[in-house]
């Protein structure tokens, strides 16, 4: 589906940066990304990943990288700043090992927007999507000679998940998980019947702003609940 996701966390289209500056984030499809934006987002993945990824056992693969985020699962939260898109998640609604979770494949900034939480903003926005859905947690790769990633992800509440590579299999990353964390007050079939309150790495949010039930949404956003005809 093409649904916006954001629809679910309409407060997180905006973000009161930490010098003032006003950033407004937008939901893309891989299908719905321009080619203008596509380029800008593998030249950003490429300047600051590509020592990164050469380092590691998988290499640098420029072709594989566009290949898999031209998939037609991937989706993308773009942050503009006065319409110049300066920081962005890959991420996808997918299972991983039985749970249902939101993915998270890259989160890249432009240097000059890294200290005004821009990053902190956008995984606070995966949570809230994990969380509104009902699915299990946030899941993401990182390398363990990053540790400035390490780092923030760390300092966000995220942990080596039970599916990361043991240190002995002499992998060179490690996978860190978060569990959705939230409170429904009331039946929890419908949004609307009570205040759904989602606990995030930027604090507590209320979501309100939705009577479909829960499974309506599911099947709107999270392709297990999708049905093709061919």
């Amino acid at each position: 589906s093409s649904t916006d996701p954001l629809t679910l966390a309409e407060s997180c289209r905006q973000y009161s940066c930490k010098d003032g500056s006003t950033a407004t984030v937008k939901h893309f499809t891989a299908n719905s990304l321009s080619s203008k934006l596509l380029k800008w987002t593998l030249d950003l993945l490429t300047r600051n990943m590509r020592s990164m990824y050469k380092k590691s056992s998988w290499g640098w693969k420029p072709k594989e990288k566009k290949a898999e985020m031209t998939e037609d699962a991937a989706r993308f939260l773009i942050a503009f700043l006065d319409d110049t898109p300066v920081a962005f998640s890959h991420f996808r609604f997918d299972m991983d090992y039985s749970h249902e979770v939101v993915y998270c494949y890259e989160i890249q900034l432009e240097e000059h927007v890294r200290t005004l939480g821009l990053g902190r903003h956008l995984m606070t926005t995966l949570e809230i999507f994990a969380a509104a859905l009902n699915l299990d947690k946030i899941v993401l790769t990182v390398f363990k000679h990053n540790p400035e990633g390490i780092g923030f992800f760390r300092k966000i509440g995220y942990n080596v998940d039970e599916s990361s590579p043991e240190e002995n299999e002499g992998k060179s990353y490690f996978i860190l998980s978060k569990p959705t964390k939230l409170r429904l007050k009331g039946p929890d079939s419908f949004f609307s019947q009570k205040k759904l309150i989602i606990h995030t790495t930027s604090g507590i949010y209320c979501l309100m702003n939705s009577r479909m039930p829960r499974s309506q949404h599911k099947f709107l956003y999270f392709p297990r609940y999708v049905t093709t005809t061919h």
